[in-house]
């Protein structure tokens, strides 16, 4: 359990499912021997998702990014987002999840011809490894609050 906290492997993971996700095959529809597949990133939810998944990865592994371009930090924008909450990170989760939930979409009557492809999948196990990051990381900024707390 330490080497995934210290190491942030379920959000490289969940970052990794949600950006292949959104470029397989989320539905697939096969009627009269002729079949469709359509990805997520041809609807306005999967070009949200990406956007929400590099600003959450950027988010997440914040410090390794300074290390790689550490001019992003240098501008007063940069200098904002680099002092924000640590906690503000479940945000671009819960706006990942709500536009999750409305990529879904209602099939109607024609619910037996659609099949989930592996990018809905992906999708999916890509938001609970977000989620479950976030719940690790938690965990773990309470566990240095109390020992901090019980020093003094």
């Amino acid at each position: 359990m330490e080497y995934i906290k210290n190491k942030r492997i379920l959000a490289l993971v969940g970052l990794g499912c949600l950006l292949l996700g959104v470029f397989l095959a989320y539905y697939k529809v096969s009627l009269f021997g002729f079949s469709q597949s359509v990805s997520l990133i041809q609807a306005w939810q999967g070009i949200a998702i990406l956007i929400l998944t590099i600003v959450t990865g950027l988010f997440i592994f914040k410090d390794y990014v300074k290390k790689v371009v550490p001019k992003l930090f240098d501008s007063s924008f940069g200098k904002k987002i680099d002092n924000l909450n640590e906690k503000l990170v479940l945000v671009p989760i819960v706006l990942i999840i709500i536009v999750g939930f409305t990529a879904g979409g209602d099939v109607g009557s024609v619910k037996n011809l659609v099949k989930h492809g592996l990018g809905f999948y992906l999708t999916w196990l890509g938001i609970l490894c977000l989620i479950a990051h976030v719940f690790v990381y938690k965990n773990d900024a309470l566990d240095k609050f109390i020992k901090k707390s019980t020093k003094k």
